[in-house]
C-alpha cells in the first residue's frame, strides 16, 4: 500500500511546494510584526545594526536586542542574494518551516523505530495542511526558524545519548544557543531539555564531559552575545527595562511570556 500511495503522495506534495512558493507575496497582508522584524531586517542588512526603521523616532534609534541576531542575519542573507522584497523576506520562515515537518518526522523514526510508510505521509499532510502552520509558513516571523533549531537540538541529543557520540553534543548545544539568539521565547522548552539532561547525568547514561560538551557552546555562543548588548548590565536591562522607554512595555511580561502565555 505504501507503494500505491508513494507517487500520488509524492505529486501532491509537488503542488503544495508550488502553492506555497507562488502564494507567498499573496497573503496573508503584511501586519505589523512583519514590517517591523522586515524592517529590522533591512536595517541589519544596509547597516549592520539592529534598529527598527519603521518605528526608529519612537525607539530613539535604539537597537533591539530581545530576540537576538540569528533570524535578522539569515533573512539579510536573503536580501543578499535576492533583493528586498515581501517574498524576499518570508521566504527563511518557510524553508525552515518545511525542515521543521522533516525534522518531527525522523524524530518520529528514531522513537518509534519504524520506516518510512503509508500513516508517515497521512501525517505529513495532516502537517502541511493545518491552518495555523499554513498561516505560519507564509508569515515573516522567526518562531518556526527557532522551532527548527531546538528540534535539531532534541533530535541530536537523542543520538548523542544513543551512541554515546561526544562530538554530537556540540551540536546540540550549538543549536540550543542559535534557538535561543532567534526569540528568547524558547527558553522554556530549554529549561526542560536542561531538566532531561540533568536527570540522564544523574543516572549516570551522560558523562561530564558530554555534558561539558554540551554546555559549553551555549555558554561561549550566548556569552559572545551578552558581550556585543554590551555586558552583563546592559543585558539585562534588555530584558527587564521597557521596550521602547516608554514605560508601557515591559519586555519579559509582554514579550517572554510571563503571563504564563506561550506562542
Amino acid at each position: 500500500m505504501f507503494t500505491t500511495l508513494k507517487l500520488p503522495f509524492l505529486i501532491c506534495l509537488f503542488f503544495y511546494l508550488c502553492y506555497l512558493f507562488f502564494s507567498i507575496e499573496l497573503q496573508p497582508m503584511p501586519w505589523f510584526d512583519e514590517t517591523f522584524f522586515a524592517s529590522m531586517a533591512h536595517n541589519y542588512w544596509l547597516h549592520a545594526t539592529l534598529v527598527p526603521e519603521i518605528s526608529a523616532t519612537v525607539m530613539h534609534q535604539n537597537q533591539v536586542f530581545i530576540y537576538g541576531p540569528v533570524y535578522f542575519v539569515l533573512t539579510g542573507l536573503s536580501f543578499d542574494c535576492f533583493g528586498f522584497g515581501v517574498w524576499q523576506f518570508r521566504i527563511v520562515t518557510m524553508i525552515f518551516g518545511l525542515a521543521v515537518i522533516l525534522i518531527m518526522m525522523l524524530l518520529k523514526k528514531r522513537l518509534v523505530k519504524q520506516s518510512w510508510g503509508t500513516w508517515d505521509m497521512v501525517w505529513v499532510i495532516i502537517l502541511l495542511t493545518d491552518p495555523f502552520f499554513n498561516l505560519s509558513l507564509h508569515e515573516g516571523r522567526m518562531d518556526l526558524v527557532a522551532l527548527f533549531f531546538m528540534l535539531m537540538a532534541i533530535y541530536s541529543l537523542l543520538i548523542a545519548v544513543e551512541k554515546s557520540q561526544n562530538a554530537l553534543f556540540v551540536l546540540v548545544g550549538i543549536c540550543v544557543a542559535l534557538a535561543v539568539l532567534t526569540t528568547p521565547r524558547l527558553g522554556f522548552i530549554v529549561m526542560a531539555c536542561g531538566a532531561a539532561v540533568i536527570y540522564l547525568w544523574a543516572q549516570q547514561k551522560l558523562n561530564f564531559l558530554q555534558v561539558a560538551l554540551l554546555a559549553l557552546p551555549i555558554l561561549v555562543i550566548y556569552g559572545s552575545w551578552i558581550h556585543f548588548c554590551g555586558g552583563l548590565n546592559s543585558f539585562i536591562d534588555v530584558y527587564f527595562a521597557h521596550f521602547d522607554k516608554s514605560g508601557t512595555q515591559d519586555t519579559v511580561f509582554n514579550y517572554i511570556g510571563a503571563d504564563f502565555y506561550i506562542p
